[in-house]
């Protein structure tokens, strides 16, 4: 799972996560031997910059961060801007939900384990299983986020957040 923190200080947010991974062979998409990374930027057609750190399947990043988004982006599709409202990123991932079932074909798979923290210019947002969340001050997502968040209570940087979460939580790493 490994670990994602977000946090917001004044007025500005600081978002991270842990290594880079490579992306495993998939049938949808040839990502054998590709650099990954859990942390991704992107800037949509209104010049939106935006930031998506993913916790979960490598292959469920993969479908979200390299076909979904940069469709959107070339055919104008994905509006992200300072006014984003919710149901602009719901649509969003309802098309990554749609895309990965499409991809991988089968009705027992889930894209449930994976979580994301999506936060451009004032706003920060967390998608999992259960909706769309916003972000006020600071949160952490995957198997380290307890001990993420245990730092950033005891104010803790994103940066020694996920240092501690890597360092207590197995399955988390910083290289």
């Amino acid at each position: 799972m490994s670990i994602a923190v977000i946090k917001k200080e004044n007025g500005i947010y600081t978002i991270g996560a842990d290594c880079a991974w490579f992306r495993e062979n998939s049938d949808c998409i040839d990502t054998t031997h590709t650099k990954y990374s859990k942390l991704r930027y992107f800037q949509n057609h209104l010049s939106t910059n935006f930031y998506i750190a993913g916790v979960g399947l490598q292959k469920d990043m993969s479908i979200l961060y390299d076909i979904v988004i940069p469709e959107k982006i070339s055919r104008n599709e994905l509006v992200i801007s300072t006014d984003c409202a919710m149901p602009d990123l719901y649509k969003l991932f309802i098309d990554y939900r749609n895309k990965a079932k499409e991809a991988f074909g089968n009705d027992t798979y889930s894209i449930d384990e994976t979580l994301y923290i999506i936060a451009f210019e004032n706003q920060a947002y967390v998608f999992n299983s259960g909706g769309i969340i916003p972000v006020n001050d600071y949160t952490a997502i995957g198997s380290g986020e307890s001990y993420a968040f245990g730092a950033l209570y005891n104010g803790a940087t994103v940066a020694q957040a996920i240092y501690t979460a890597c360092h207590f939580c197995s399955t988390c790493s910083v290289q």
